[in-house]
């Protein structure tokens, strides 16, 4: 089974981040590159969202985890997962896991 280095997602990958969400959701609109450039700096710069990427001579998964504060679990944050997709030529490979 092929290795995949999983990482945080860095300003470069937006556009393969992109090319995966069409995977994930084909009919949702495309936002302009102005619009996605923006979105993309707000979740790459807040402390609480974590986008991580699959790697393997290119971005082939993605994941968004929304870390937040929690009053249950004795103050242990949680995290929530958004966006989760695994390319469709790299799906049965493991990425997920």
């Amino acid at each position: 089974m092929p290795e995949f280095l999983i990482c945080p997602a860095r300003y470069d990958d937006l556009a393969e981040v992109q090319t995966l969400y069409k995977h994930l959701s084909p009919s949702s609109p495309e936002l302009s590159t102005e619009a996605a450039n923006h979105v993309w700096w707000e979740l790459l710069a807040d402390p609480k969202m974590h986008v991580l990427v699959a790697e393997q001579d290119g971005v082939w998964g993605t994941v968004t985890l929304v870390v937040m504060p929690n009053l249950t679990q004795g103050g242990r944050p949680h995290a929530l997962s958004e966006n989760v997709v695994t390319h469709s030529e790299k799906r049965g490979e493991g990425i997920g896991r």
